[in-house]
């Protein structure tokens, strides 16, 4: 007889009773007649003997029964502070139990610590363990600690950036060494700091994409060569757009080698369509016998097969024109982020830094016709607009100095790239790949910061709960200022690098998906 227990415990899960024998049970996940959500696991109680807030402890999680599960997540108040990878392979696992673990620092207060077991889309979470440390309130200074000092119980002293509270009385007893004598109250350096994110990756004051369409075209081979071989001698990147379709044969064709070449250089590739059907024709429905399958979801998978597993984030319609159900069609794919605004008429101008619509993004196309000195889409005005924005410009060429559409002259297209250079190295400018821009401008709210004080110093969490956090996530610029010292900065048990400016500023750079960032 077989016994099946059914419950809810944040997700909904499915588990075998004890008289379901493993091979029995492995024959019903073969069948599809028992769903593999995973077993739960459960967070064990960890020591906490001399632990502080803001210290990195030793979490360790078990799952003793039900199916297994392929990956884990432990959170902390909601959010994930760590997360690995486990074996699910073969059904005798069914019954087998899994653990893991990391190191990660709790926040003063209260500490809800949970893990997730997740199969494929069906995920489990485990009961809560709550764990409490005491709250941490601003301190004011304190004299140095002196070895040749006496040190009656409640005496407060300060040492190496930290304020303590003296246990009990004592003589040369060093804070910091000897926990038993002293107490840690407050960091001293982050009592007064403040941390926010950057609106620009590295406080640049505006951001900006170069793309190149067209990629396949044949008759600008050259021109786009030459144009990613100036980007290259200037450390710039740009984002080219492939049309798969038009590729050729890899025995023959330079095409694809190349393209392999451009993503190890930093560049990226972005969808231009299977070979540029024009999207308002009434063949884009039905040539070859593809439509969007072909024109968007094939060339994707053509991408992914010739440029080794390549997934490709951003997507430009021909022509830069759509119909809502084309637009409909992209959106239902989740690997896209965003396209190029679908209508000419919309489409010229600078992205303001908070723009909303990834699917409707400005742009400016080059064309010979518009570099008057006053035309605003010329190259300089185009840079000079976006940096007084604040925004993010996407420049788009077609090829360099052939006969290929609009083709940008050398001279031209060299003084643009210069000044692009020329603002980077002020810290003016962010240029990136334009998939890596649009994460950044969705990840810097999706994935919300909180900056608790705790005992060892300042702990950065992010909320990395929600699908735009995830699917977005990209390392984050955060600017620390009032900070009382160089800080250090610590996320998921190695140091970032900490730049400080001239301003007293200082910069670290940090990945919501990696867990809390303890500045000390």
């Amino acid at each position: 007889m077989v016994h099946l227990e059914l419950e809810r415990q944040g997700a909904r899960r499915l588990r075998a009773g004890r008289f379901l024998g493993a091979s029995l049970a492995g024959w019903l996940l073969s069948l599809g007649a028992v769903a593999a959500v995973p077993g739960t696991g459960e967070v064990l109680a960890p020591d906490m003997t001399g632990m502080d807030s803001g210290q990195p402890l030793q979490l360790a999680w078990a799952k003793w029964w039900g199916p297994a599960a392929d990956r884990w997540q432990l959170l902390r108040n909601g959010a994930i502070v760590c997360q690995g990878r486990l074996d699910a392979s073969s059904w005798t696992q069914w019954r087998q139990a899994q653990q893991g673990g990391c190191s990660t620092p709790l926040g003063a207060g209260e500490n809800r610590l949970q893990v997730r077991l997740c199969q494929g889309s069906d995920c489990s979470d485990g009961p809560v363990r709550r764990v409490n440390l005491p709250a941490v309130v601003p301190q004011a200074a304190a004299a140095d600690w002196q070895a040749g000092a006496t040190y009656v119980k409640g005496a407060r002293v300060q040492w190496e950036g930290r304020i303590y509270e003296a246990r009990y009385w004592s003589r040369g007893a060093q804070p910091g060494q000897d926990r038993e004598a002293w107490q840690l109250l407050a960091n001293a350096r982050t009592q007064g700091a403040q941390v926010g994110v950057s609106t620009w990756r590295g406080g640049a004051q505006a951001a900006y994409s170069v793309l190149f369409d067209d990629y396949c075209g044949w008759s600008n081979d050259d021109g786009q060569v030459l144009g990613e071989q100036e980007l290259a001698r200037r450390g710039l990147v740009a984002a080219f757009g492939v049309m798969p379709g038009s590729c050729g044969d890899p025995a023959w064709s330079p095409h694809w080698s190349r393209l392999k070449g451009f993503v190890s250089r930093g560049h990226e590739v972005f969808n231009h369509s299977w070979d540029h059907g024009h999207p308002m024709d009434a063949d884009w429905a039905y040539r070859k016998w593809g439509g969007n399958e072909l024109e968007i979801r094939q060339s994707t998978q053509k991408v992914a097969e010739m440029l080794d597993g390549y997934q490709m984030q951003f997507f430009s319609f021909p022509f830069d024109v759509a119909t809502d159900e084309q637009l409909a069609f992209l959106k239902s794919m989740p690997q896209y982020l965003g396209t190029r605004t679908p209508n000419y008429w919309q489409a010229n101008g600078v992205n303001a830094a908070g723009f909303s619509d990834p699917f409707r993004l400005r742009f400016q196309v080059y064309a010979n016709a518009d570099q008057g000195a006053d035309n605003p889409a010329s190259l300089p005005n185009f840079l000079r607009d976006t940096l007084a924005q604040g925004g993010w410009g996407l420049r788009v060429f077609h090829s360099v100095n052939d006969g290929y559409f609009e083709s940008v002259p050398l001279p031209a297209y060299q003084a643009h790239l210069d000044a692009l250079q020329q603002a980077v190295q002020a810290g003016r400018l962010w240029v990136a790949g334009v998939s890596e821009v649009l994460r950044y401008r969705v990840a810097r709210e999706a994935c919300a910061l909180t900056a608790e004080r705790v005992a060892t110093g300042l702990l950065i969490s992010f909320d990395n709960r929600g699908e735009a956090c995830q699917r977005h996530a990209t390392p984050l610029s955060l600017r620390v200022d009032g900070a009382g010292g160089t800080l250090q900065a610590w996320q998921a048990g190695a140091a970032l690098p900490l730049s400080v400016r001239g301003d007293g500023s200082q910069w670290v750079t940090a990945n919501p998906l990696q867990g809390p960032v303890l500045l000390r």
